[in-house]
This record gives C-alpha cells, sequence and structure tokens, in this order.
C-alpha cells in the first residue's frame, strides 16, 4: 500500500496541483510601484461580509518571492531604478542613459521569437521607460516593441487607441490613450488592459506582456489612501483577468512585482480601522521597504520561490532544470 501511495503521489506547490518545469508560452509581468503584500488588508478587511475567494486572486498565487531591493549606489533606489534593475537584470543603474544601453528583458525573449508589449500607467516623463528617448543610445530600445501608454498626448499626429477600437498595432510604435485628457483618463486601466491584450496576442503563439503601473505608488507618496485603495482595486481586477486568462491556457505564467515598496502600519482597533476605511486615517508611513514581493502563479512558477536580489528575477524567467540558463542570458 506504501509503495502504490508514494508512485501515485501528485506533485502540488501551495497546496495545488502543479506541473513542474513547463516552459512558459505566455509571460504576463505586471511591475506596481509602491506595492506590498500586506498592502491586500485595504481589501479583504474593507469589503463588508465575507468575500469569495475569487476577489482576492493575489492570495491564489503558486508561489511567494522576495527580493532585495538596492542596486550598487542605492539602498533604497527609485521606482525607475528599481524596475530597471528587474527588467535589465543588472545591479548597475545609475539614473543615467548608460542605464538604456544594457539588454532588457524583451530581447532576450525576442530572440527567442516572443513579441513583447509594454502598457504604461500613472508613469510622468521622467519616470517612464519612455524617459529613455532622450538617449541616443538607446534609440532602438523599443524597434521591434508594442508600447501603450495609458496617457495623452501633445503631438497631435501621436499614434492613439481606444478600448473600444479595433484599430491594428504595429511593433515599434508607441500609442497614447485616446480617453485621456490631462491628468484624467475616463477609460479604467481593467478596459485598457483587456483591449489591448486581446489584439496584441493574436500576434504570435509565444508573448511577453509587461504591465507597469506608477499611480498607486504616487497616490501613496501623496498620503492619499483612499485613491491608493480605488487604485489597488482597479489592479485586482486586472491580476483577476489574467488569472482566468491562464487557466484557459495553462503554458501561461503571471508575475506581479513591485518597486521601491511603500511601508505603513495600518490601524490597531476596530474604531481606528472603521475611520480608516471611511476617510483613511490613523496611517503610519515607514520607509520604503528593502525587500520587494514576487506573486506568481503558471507555468515555471516554482522558479521564483525563495529571496534573491531584483536583477536575478529575469534569470529566473528562462531558467529549465534540464538545461539551466539559457544561452541568451549573458
Amino acid at each position: 500500500m506504501s509503495l502504490f501511495l508514494s508512485c501515485a503521489k501528485q506533485k502540488t506547490l501551495n497546496m495545488k496541483s502543479h506541473d513542474f518545469g513547463k516552459q512558459p508560452k505566455r509571460i504576463v509581468w505586471m511591475q506596481i510601484a509602491g506595492f506590498q503584500e500586506e498592502h491586500l488588508a485595504m481589501l479583504r478587511f474593507g469589503l463588508p461580509g465575507q468575500a469569495a475567494a475569487s476577489e482576492f486572486p493575489m492570495e491564489g498565487v503558486d508561489c511567494i518571492g522576495k527580493m532585495w531591493n538596492f542596486n550598487l549606489y542605492k539602498i533604497r533606489p527609485t521606482p525607475l531604478e528599481s524596475s530597471l534593475s528587474q527588467l535589465m537584470g543588472q545591479k548597475n543603474i545609475k539614473n543615467s542613459c548608460e542605464d538604456f544601453t544594457k539588454k532588457p528583458v524583451w530581447k532576450y525573449f525576442e530572440e527567442l521569437d516572443f513579441a513583447t508589449g509594454i502598457f504604461e500607467s500613472g508613469y510622468q516623463k521622467n519616470h517612464s521607460l519612455l524617459s529613455s528617448l532622450k538617449c541616443q543610445s538607446a534609440s532602438n530600445l523599443f524597434q521591434d516593441t508594442y508600447f501603450w501608454k495609458m496617457s495623452g498626448s501633445n503631438d497631435k499626429n501621436a499614434n492613439k487607441f481606444h478600448y473600444q477600437g479595433r484599430e491594428q498595432f504595429n511593433p515599434g510604435e508607441i500609442y497614447y490613450d485616446k480617453s485621456c485628457q490631462g491628468k484624467d483618463c475616463y477609460a479604467s486601466i481593467l478596459n485598457n488592459v483587456k483591449s489591448v491584450w486581446n489584439r496584441f496576442n493574436e500576434k504570435k503563439p509565444n508573448s511577453l506582456f509587461i504591465i507597469r503601473d506608477y499611480s498607486y505608488y504616487g497616490a501613496l507618496k501623496g498620503k492619499k489612501i483612499l485613491k491608493a485603495r480605488e487604485i489597488l482595486i482597479g489592479l485586482n481586477k486586472v491580476f483577476q483577468f489574467f488569472s482566468e486568462e491562464l487557466n484557459k491556457k495553462k503554458e501561461t505564467l503571471l508575475i506581479l512585482t513591485s518597486a521601491s515598496p511603500q511601508s505603513f502600519e495600518f490601524p490597531t482597533r476596530g474604531d481606528q480601522w472603521a475611520e480608516f476605511d471611511r476617510n483613511g486615517k490613523y496611517i503610519l508611513y515607514r520607509k520604503n521597504s528593502l525587500l520587494s514581493p514576487v506573486l506568481v502563479k503558471g507555468a515555471a512558477s516554482e522558479n521564483f520561490c525563495g529571496l534573491y536580489s531584483e536583477n536575478d528575477l529575469i534569470k529566473r524567467m528562462i531558467w529549465t532544470p534540464r538545461s539551466g540558463f539559457s544561452i541568451f542570458v549573458k
């Protein structure tokens, strides 16, 4: 009997069935500046009654890891510097044009015949990956990449997209949201991401889709806690959408990482929590955390368990148990 049970034992991860060593064909990577997993308390304890498990898809991940949030020059880098360490696989980030001379993750995947799309929300000029456009050395950085920015543009000739549109996208082009006027966008991030994803995903069977959000970090830094919770609710819905996509196609990897995670203390008593829930009071703000969370679900998610540096992230995206690191990672 013991021999039979040992042979029939099912491989699991986080108490769920899991196929180890499976190479993902679709990778969705959400970078949320300022996020900490403890912030999910704003969703869990802010909802009336007992919420269904489906309302907290970020809690249903296969693996949770932690990344040291530092580089060669700073213990607490800015969100852009931190995210560049993750995207470039480098600690040598100086917040200069030299940063964009390094090979980003999408260049590795393009060599593996992956199409790459990048969607940015809430980023101002100096915080966006598009800040690289001022650098001559980065002229080819987005040459074969699809790029959408959830903001308006002062350039009348700029490419535009709309979540209700059917326009097709071309690699190497940057598209701005038609619904954004000034600082306000009438379309939600969920509607925009779903629309863009469905059209982008038709391009190739293999794809890397990066969603970068700065609005959550901006709300936390401005101590607008109720605004931050509203943004987190929207990002939670985006994560839920891709969790459902993952259930349709198992060869999908869903990653959520943070940059410059913001630390704060929640209220300790029920009456103070009720006041926090209504008006955002009784919050104690702390320095940025030295550790950034990594929440992962789907194919190859076992690679992301543990404690490691931010620059090790892309190696874990390509590593396989049979061949070790891919030949494309130098």
